[in-house]
């Protein structure tokens, strides 16, 4: 009998423990039919940064863009939910919940689905703060540098001209930043105040600068500025947050990303950098499949397509999965308009772990490389919580290319302010090593600063040693115009136009002897993205790249 309560006594406790099992949810919403917010008044809820940007692009500010019902929020926490943050873009809630409490949450009116996305709980609701040291320490050792990554972009070209990422806005997103406000290499970014904003999705505890280095390593890509480290956008101003958990792996990290998108947007935000990649989970049932890389099928895919739709310059990983079974690129990189990122070694060969394309619905990715094998990134290490061991190595991995190009097409926007985002990325994949044969290797290829950045006005800076100008290079309308500055010259000279499949558009002769001042060409593009547009003699041909937007 005693044997017997024993085990009754065990089978109640573990019961109870059941009853009052917590998990994490995202609770979302029927509608925003009654929020205090208004379409009118943006202001309310983005920062004059984010309004200026869709201004500055035409984009329209909509339903999307308003917070959800505080009193929808209200009724949910009464019904035993505990919120702690809420999306926009997808009109829902994050919150942990009790077992016991998820059929009363899901019987309001107003809740049309609560999807379970993490095992447990994590989320403080008593969030502190972080320290910056007042004296930042001296990396312990300095054993790279960051001259071949920088030249192979043409940055340190970028940076010699003025562009260092002044007046743009950077959000990181990645598994923590430890030692970023202690060590010299970031000092610049508090002494200068440039820290825009960061939070902490994954604990809500108030302090990004803990966790996982790895977040340290890919910032220092962008950020860095010490001795010869230096950074592709070290200038600009960051926004920073938390949101891959390296202890377990749910689709809530897909959650914490569109958070974190909301809140970069929110505040600003030009580019955005996620050096995170997914496909499979700790539970096998949040899984996906190859065929869900189609740039609509994945929580996170979908929130860096809102975030490129808002006018952000979203750039990602490929994916480290090339020497593995998967292969393929992972979630986020196959998203619709955003820069996937592959690596390349310092010879421009294509390292060996770099994920390839393509798509799942067939567009190439990636869509650039960077140097991504031997990269110069600040390590640090962990011994009983604090951040210790700040040094200055090599990595391996799309985490670090990616970064160098998201301080890239920051330069290369505060270069060309007016252009849109879909326009720097555009211009970025034209100036490839790769852009005239791209695949699902190397994408576009490495990009180049001075053939990107002259865009603007001349589609290639040595065409016939500058006499040929080609403008409006992008082009909205079907033409564009040549500007040959009096040139005259021997036989015949050829002009085609075709798109990236080959299809000729337009094709035409002229004298040589007989060439006007200007020129209009017009044809009928294919849709948006890259043209070439060839000039042939018997003593040159040359190619211009050509971006239709």
């Amino acid at each position: 009998m005693a044997k017997n309560k024993v085990v009754l006594t065990l089978l109640v406790l573990l019961a109870s423990l059941s009853v009052f099992a917590q998990d994490r949810y995202m609770i979302f919403f029927s509608d925003k039919d009654n929020v205090p917010y208004s379409i009118e008044a943006p202001e309310q809820f983005l920062s004059s940064r984010a309004i200026d940007r869709r201004e500055r692009m035409s984009i329209p500010i909509g339903e999307v863009d308003l917070p959800v019902d505080t009193d929808y929020v209200d009724q949910v926490n009464t019904a035993g939910a505990q919120v702690f943050f809420t999306s926009k873009w997808f009109n829902a809630a994050l919150a942990q919940i009790a077992t016991e409490d998820l059929s009363a949450i899901r019987s309001l009116n107003f809740v049309d689905s609560v999807v379970y996305i993490a095992k447990g709980v994590k989320l403080s609701s008593a969030p502190g703060s972080f320290e910056v040291l007042e004296t930042f320490l001296e990396p312990e050792s300095v054993n790279s540098n960051t001259d071949r990554q920088l030249e192979m972009l043409g940055a340190d070209k970028m940076h010699s001209e003025g562009y260092r990422g002044e007046g743009m806005m950077i959000a990181v997103f990645d598994s923590g930043f430890p030692g970023v406000n202690k060590y010299k290499p970031f000092e610049h970014i508090f002494i200068e105040n440039r820290l825009a904003g960061s939070r902490d999705f994954i604990k809500n505890s108030g302090d990004v600068f803990q966790y996982h280095s790895h977040g340290t390593s890919v910032f220092s890509n962008i950020s860095s500025d010490y001795q010869d480290v230096i950074g592709t956008a070290p200038k600009a101003e960051f926004v920073l947050c938390v949101t891959e958990d390296v202890s377990s792996e749910y689709r809530i990290e897909e959650y914490n990303w569109l958070l974190a998108a909301e809140f970069a947007d929110s505040l600003g935000a030009d580019v955005i950098n996620g050096s995170l990649g997914y496909s499979t989970f700790n539970d096998d049932r949040m899984n996906y499949t190859y065929e869900g890389m189609d740039g609509n099928t994945t929580v996170v895919a979908k929130a860096a397509k809102m975030a490129s739709d808002k006018g952000m310059i979203v750039v990602v990983s490929a994916g480290n999965e090339g020497n593995g079974s998967w292969k393929y690129i992972t979630s986020p990189g196959d998203a619709m308009d955003v820069l996937t990122v592959g690596s390349v070694t310092s010879g421009y060969n294509l390292s060996g772990f770099s994920s390839v394309g393509p798509t799942a619905d067939g567009r190439i990715k990636p869509d650039v490389c960077a140097m991504g094998s031997g990269s110069s990134i600040f390590y640090t290490s962990l011994s009983n919580g604090e951040t210790v061991g700040g040094r200055i190595t090599t990595g391996n991995g799309t985490s670090y290319s990616s970064p160098q190009i998201a301080g890239f097409a920051a330069g290369i926007w505060q270069a060309n302010p007016e252009w849109t985002n879909m326009e720097v990325i555009e211009a970025i994949k034209a100036s490839g090593t790769s852009s005239l044969a791209p695949d699902s290797l190397f994408g576009y290829g490495v990009p180049n600063y001075r053939l990107a950045v002259n865009g603007a006005t001349i589609a290639a800076a040595d065409v016939l040693k500058d006499r040929i100008k080609v403008y409006p290079n992008p082009f909205s309308e079907d033409k564009v115009i040549l500007d040959f500055d009096g040139m005259v010259i021997k036989g015949k000279m050829e002009i085609v136009v075709h798109d990236s499949n080959g299809k000729v558009l337009f094709e035409g002769k002229m004298d040589g002897t007989k060439i006007p001042s200007t020129l209009e060409i017009s044809f009928d593009p294919t849709g948006n993205g890259v043209y070439y547009l060839i000039l042939r003699s018997k003593k040159f041909n040359k190619t211009v790249k050509l971006i239709k937007i």
